[in-house]
């Protein structure tokens, strides 16, 4: 029932953060000089997602909002798979469609603590995440005294673990959206078909933008 009051997770914010920060400045030079290095550190749970069916299963008219039954193996061989063509042109027959779906619950833990179950509104949670930045300032005083000049170059490496190693600071996701489509499902009365694509093995994929990759920025600031 969509319109049933249930308590749930929200879609927004994150459960757990904790932050590791430290600084330190070096003087020489007579003090006309200074170096600081800070190093600030996340270390971030996943956001939250629901498993949803790629398709309006309960004929609503809304087909992205009707959360994913989870079957047993039993039930799974008795659904109706319709053949599908992957984006490589072979057509997945519907066993191969089954056994693929038996395998790709299987290897989602909430997904198989599930079985037999609806699965709850954003009641799944992506991996937790790490990023370290670092920041490198380099004053030169240009005149003493108590309120002396001071020009300021400063490089911020901005998850600069992901620098050292490509594996590091690195995100993965089920879905942007909130809304994880694993299996598609068209309506036909009181019998629905199913597809399922035999090429998704695993629920969450190493994200290629930006936030899991590292990045430097340049500054110059003049203090008077």
């Amino acid at each position: 029932n969509a319109n049933e009051a249930i308590e749930s997770h929200s879609l927004y914010g994150n459960t757990h953060r904790f932050y590791v920060a430290g600084s330190k400045k070096w003087l020489y030079g007579t003090g006309k000089f200074g170096t600081t290095l800070s190093l600030f550190s996340s270390w971030t749970s996943g956001n939250r997602f629901a498993y949803v069916y790629g398709g309006d299963i309960n004929n609503d008219g809304t087909a992205s909002n009707d959360l994913l039954y989870v079957p047993t193996d039993g039930e799974i061989d008795a659904m109706v798979f319709t053949p599908l063509t992957d984006v490589l042109g072979n057509v997945q027959s519907p066993a191969a469609q089954k056994a693929a779906y038996k395998q790709f619950i299987l290897q989602d833990d909430y997904l198989s603590g599930k079985r037999g179950q609806y699965t709850e509104k954003y009641g799944a949670e992506q991996p937790w995440w790490s990023q370290l930045d670092l920041r490198i300032l380099q004053d030169l005083y240009t005149t003493p005294g108590k309120k002396r000049n001071t020009l300021q170059f400063s490089i911020d490496l901005i998850n600069f673990g992901n620098l050292i190693s490509s594996e590091w600071g690195v995100r993965e996701y089920a879905t942007t959206s909130g809304y994880f489509q694993p299996i598609s499902v068209a309506y036909n009365g009181n019998s629905p078909t199913y597809q399922f694509d035999p090429s998704l093995t695993s629920t969450f994929q190493a994200s290629p933008d930006l936030p899991s990759r590292w990045q430097m920025q340049l500054g110059l600031r003049y203090i008077f």
